[in-house]
């Protein structure tokens, strides 16, 4: 199995590599040099000038210049951003791969198409949607109409034409926008008889004269530099199949070592029936000097790779937090036949030979053959270890991100903005209503103005929110940012571009007020309920509604019944959804990965178990007769080796959880340490309930394995295994 998944592996990664090669080499076309803006110029602004087009066009061995004209903007609701850049491209040609999914092309300087990516970002974003945009934060907003869905084809995109999204505009649209019209690349086609190298060479000293920040490749460059960023972002696919298949080559080759250890030893078919029953040389056997040695040995290291550890987490060093586990592992195993002798024999003691004399026989079995069980005790630890660790970390992981996400987006939805002469309470009850809907808050929205905060002393409008601490609180995701919030302080997030501390003045219809800004996320800008008095009195305000979700904030229905519910009132609808349910979305791919991993392993473990056991009743039929000789049923004998399998998967299991939940709690801390502290936050039910199901998961292979060759040995006859050799 684990060769069939490597040989998969590879295949599929070959394909994808292949494609992604492909897609590289159709956005270049049939270009032999390839010009790059440098967009850290600014006196270009970050594009190719018309002079250097011209230059280069004009250029000897030129035979075609094809510029690539793309922009950039953001989806702006209530002047903030939200769902991050669009790419904007002109009304593409409908050949090769591109295609018109639904609607028609744009024609007029206030239509669009969108990408379908564009359109699971967007929710609720469809033809006949308004989409408004404003291509930088200062920069003025544009509504424009959706008329169309585009799929984009590689050959019009330097970018992934699945996950990017992207707006396709006239060039009048885009110039309504604010957006240039000077190409980001240029893709230069050599004549006949030129080679791209003597091209590459002419180009170069051209844009030296003329725009010396602008960079110039050969095709060649170019595809192979596409087609690594795009493979470094990598494929689910792959990334899933590169974690399963190694892991599946380690416990594979830990079952053919116990299997093989399993048919060389000999030892059980040697043993007399008074061993068999009463197990006197157990420690003799288990205890040698050799096995001693092996497990100080063992210590030693696992003691060097928990230091690692340590040392990584102390650093934020990931690999030598994995240096260090793959160390504990193999010094566990090391020294797993000591630990299996001391616990078979302090389970033995507790069980205690009157009470649970099934129980109390398979530990003594365990311990008189520590060797053969520790072999198969490993397969299981490691395969039990990766998953623990694995979903470990992604827990802490996840739950601190959710927490971070909290943070810089406290409000699940906004809903506004209200007029002065607008009463909120029947849009709030309205809103409540709605499924997924778990509390609403109507929040006073003031416009002022603001002094002090810029350099020059300019006086600027700012909408401020006047918070009621006690109000909103249930509302927040996080009340980190209202920690800070007094009398005398402005909270500012960090798009104002204003430093903490900063002095300002805040005027408004009734007066002004000196505050001290304290920069906090989530709530734009916000004063209390009493500055707010002073600043507009009993003056009626504008007011908008704070809106919080159940559950994690991640789901995309609560949202589209709000902006049903506001349909047709003017409101506008913003979320933050769209960053928590891509980060969803990555929790649950990698949960899905973790699951397959599991599978994957437990079942080579499951064979790996079910031949051991079947070697092992070969080699003790001898003792099985003695034991049915004696008086033994049938399904004592059955229920013996049952519960010896379950004992070393239940050993295995319980190590491995504790050795990978170690290990992922490492790794996500190391992964979460910043210089000005950690923000890992440990989400503990989830996690226990977790770990718990891998460790029956591990107990049920361990029972499975051992039901098959129970039975078998449950139906040898007395007097047949008695006479066997």
């Amino acid at each position: 199995m684990s060769a069939a998944l490597i040989a998969f592996a590879f295949i599929v990664s070959d394909s994808v590599r292949t494609k992604i090669t492909e897609n590289a080499r159709a956005s270049v076309g049939d270009a032999d040099v390839v010009v790059l803006a440098d967009p850290r110029d600014d006196t270009a602004g970050g594009r190719i000038s018309e002079q250097a087009v011209q230059k280069v066009s004009a250029l000897a061995g030129v035979a075609s210049v094809r510029p690539y004209v793309e922009g950039g903007v953001q989806v702006d609701r209530s002047g903030a951003n939200q769902g991050g850049g669009l790419v904007v491209l002109n009304v593409p040609e409908l050949t090769g791969s591109t295609r018109l999914v639904e609607g028609r092309l744009p024609r007029a300087d206030n239509e669009i198409a969108v990408s379908p990516s564009l359109m699971k970002r967007q929710e609720g974003l469809g033809v006949g949607s308004d989409l408004t945009v404003k291509a930088s934060e200062d920069a003025s907003s544009t509504t424009v109409n959706v008329v169309g869905v585009v799929q984009p084809g590689a050959d019009i995109t330097r970018y992934d034409t699945d996950s990017t999204p992207y707006i396709f505009a006239t060039g009048q649209a885009q110039a309504a926008m604010g957006l240039p019209n000077d190409p980001a690349v240029l893709y230069v086609t050599a004549q006949e008889g030129t080679s791209d190298k003597e091209l590459l060479g002419s180009v170069t000293e051209a844009l030296a004269a003329e725009q010396p920040s602008a960079q110039a490749y050969t095709a060649s460059d170019i595809i192979t530099m596409r087609a690594e960023s795009a493979d470094a972002a990598g494929s689910r696919t792959i990334n899933l199949l590169q974690i399963i298949a190694p892991v599946c080559v380690v416990v594979s080759g830990i079952v053919i070592a116990t299997t093989f250890t399993t048919l060389m030893a000999r030892q059980a078919t040697q043993v007399s029936p008074l061993v068999a029953l009463t197990g006197q040389t157990a420690g003799q056997e288990s205890l040698s000097r050799r096995r001693v040695a092996a497990a100080v040995a063992g210590a030693v290291v696992a003691v060097l790779g928990l230091g690692l550890i340590q040392g990584g987490v102390a650093w934020r060093v990931l690999q030598m937090i994995g240096t260090g586990a793959v160390m504990a592992v193999l010094g566990i195993i090391l020294a797993l036949p000591l630990l299996v002798v001391g616990t078979c024999r302090l389970v033995g003691s507790v069980c205690g030979q009157v009470r649970r004399p099934i129980l109390h026989l398979a530990a003594r079995n365990l311990a008189r053959n520590p060797g053969r069980a520790a072999a198969t005790t490993a397969s299981l630890l490691v395969s039990v270890a990766v998953a623990a660790a694995m979903s470990s970390g992604l827990s802490s992981v996840a739950s601190s991100l959710q927490a971070y996400a909290g943070y810089n987006t406290p409000v699940d939805i906004t809903v506004g903005e209200l007029s002065a002469d607008q009463d909120p309470s029947s849009t709030v009850t309205k809103i409540a209503a709605l499924d997924g809907v778990e509390s609403v808050v109507s929040v006073p929205w003031l416009e002022v103005k603001m002094t002090g905060g810029r350099q020059n002393g300019q006086e600027e409008s700012l909408n401020v929110a006047a918070v009621d601490k006690e109000k909103v609180s249930p509302i927040l995701r996080s009340r980190e940012a209202l920690e800070t919030l007094d009398d005398q302080v402005l909270i500012l997030d960090r798009t104002y571009d204003i430093p903490d501390g900063t002095t300002v003045t805040l005027t408004g219809s009734a007066g002004s007020v000196d505050l001290t800004v304290r920069v906090g996320e989530g709530l734009g800008a916000a004063v209390t309920s009493a500055v707010a008095d002073q600043l507009v009195g009993n003056a009626p305000t504008a007011s908008i509604l704070w809106v919080r979700t159940s559950g994690d904030g991640s789901d995309q229905a609560p949202v589209s019944a709000v902006r049903q519910a506001v349909a047709g009132t003017g409101l506008y609808v913003a979320d933050s959804q769209e960053s928590r349910t891509g980060f969803t979305d990555q929790v649950r791919q990698v949960s899905i990965a973790i699951g397959a991993m599991l599978v994957f392993t437990l079942f080579i473990a499951l064979s790996g178990l079910a031949n051991t056991i079947n070697v092992s009743v070969l080699e003790r039929i001898r003792e099985i007769g003695v034991l049915r000789a004696t008086g033994a049923q049938r399904n004592e004998i059955r229920r013996l080796l049952i519960t010896e399998a379950l004992l070393s998967a239940l050993l295995g299991g319980t190590i491995g959880i504790l050795l990978g939940c170690g290990v992922g709690i490492a790794g996500a801390a190391a992964l979460l340490k910043t210089d000005s502290g950690s923000f890992l936050t440990l989400q503990v039910p989830w996690l226990i309930l977790t770990l718990v199901g891998i460790l029956l998961a591990a107990a049920a292979v361990g029972v499975l394995a051992s039901l098959r060759p129970a039975e078998n040995a449950s139906r040898i006859p007395p007097v047949q295994a008695l006479a066997q050799d």
